[in-house]
């Protein structure tokens, strides 16, 4: 895998009530340093001498803003250290709250040749601080001053917005917010869970939502009339209904032969993206074992097998060929539906993407972008 999600650190400012770290936020322990130059060594001898595209690290946490610059310094030399030395190319990006901005982020991470990625709802309630205060008003503003500071030029900065029933009604009001600021931005819908935690209930949504939001979220971008932003994945689903109305294969889809993006945790434990922190998924330590390793770890064969089994709905879907199958390969626990893979297990995105071909066929103008 070129996607690499390393959990630095889970100790935490916020406690977002939808954390799927919650419980150890408050945890101050951290990668060892020798530990993650082992595995960038194990990295750059596995990747020496293969045309592969840049490895994609993201610094995850917690909050990884938290942690001392020269620990961030000392990640990225060590990166240097043994695969720039191999000719191994890498990007790194780091995802924050940006509750707390330290002096001089922009000139560190610009030094560092870091990315940024901000996490916020812009509303909604569900990201408190640790005493309990809303969130979202103060990172705006430090967002608005790292923008007026030059981030967007000096930095690769998007952003990242989780749908849920806080904010859902509202998701145009989300949009017109990035939109002004010129970013791109991911959601990451809320799925109903059988059996949420008590903090989480309130947050669930039904696949039905999670379609209406996006639909206002189109309607929202088709009444834009500053400069175009990129919005994920309603692009990506924008691009299924053009290739599935083209009769147009898609070139790269999810492969369910392939990890998309491995997890690695903390205490350096791997996991696969779609059965992250499953203990009977765990395909090993990055601190202490080789990347073949891993590779052909028996658990990696249970996650393969039960990707190929979820990949079996997108053969059997009108929108198959055109569609990317990230949404149903790359399902979390949470995203699956019962035993059987067919494409009515794809409940959120399929019917998205019925709306979509028939509001094209209406002619309705919803491409990419637009």
């Amino acid at each position: 895998p070129v996607n690499l999600v390393l959990k630095l650190s889970k100790l935490c400012n916020l406690r977002c009530s939808y954390c799927y770290e919650f419980d150890q936020l408050g945890d101050a322990r951290r990668m060892p340093l020798d530990g993650l130059q082992a595995w960038f060594a194990q990295l750059a001898r596995h990747f020496e001498g293969r045309a592969t595209p840049p490895i994609q690290f993201a610094l995850h946490g917690g909050e990884p803003l938290l942690l001392p610059r020269d620990y961030l310094r000392a990640l990225v030399r060590a990166q240097q250290d043994t695969l720039g030395a191999a000719g191994v190319a890498f990007r790194n990006s780091i995802q924050t709250n940006l509750y707390r901005v330290p002096d001089g982020l922009i000139d560190e991470l610009e030094a560092l040749d870091i990315g940024l990625g901000v996490s916020l709802d812009v509303s909604g309630g569900a990201r408190v601080s640790a005493n309990g205060l809303d969130a979202e008003a103060r990172v705006a503003r430090h967002l608005d001053a790292l923008l007026a500071d030059g981030a967007r030029e000096r930095l690769r900065i998007g952003g990242i917005t989780v749908l849920h029933a806080g904010n859902h009604e509202r998701a145009e009001v989300t949009f017109r917010f990035f939109a002004e600021r010129g970013l791109d931005y991911r959601i990451l819908p809320i799925f109903a869970l059988a059996e949420p935690p008590e903090r989480m209930a309130a947050l669930m949504l039904s696949p039905e939502a999670i379609a209406a939001a996006f639909r206002r979220v189109i309607a929202a971008r088709l009444s834009w009339t500053g400069a175009p932003i990129r919005i994920h994945p309603l692009d990506e689903y924008l691009e299924t209904v053009a290739h599935h109305q083209g009769n147009r294969p898609r070139a790269v889809r999810a492969n369910a032969d392939a990890d998309w993006a491995w997890i690695v945790d903390t205490n350096g434990d791997v996991y696969s993206h779609s059965d992250t922190y499953d203990a009977a998924a765990r395909l090993g330590n990055a601190f202490t074992d080789s990347v073949d390793a891993l590779l052909d770890s028996p658990a990696r064969g249970r996650v393969l097998a039960g990707r190929a089994e979820r990949a079996r709905a997108c053969e059997a879907c009108e929108f198959g060929n055109s569609c990317t199958r990230l949404p149903m390969v790359e399902a979390v626990p949470s995203e699956r539906h019962g035993q059987a893979s067919t494409p009515e297990d794809c409940r959120s995105v399929r019917p998205l993407l019925h709306w979509l071909s028939a509001s094209a066929r209406r002619g309705t103008r919803l491409a990419a972008g637009a």
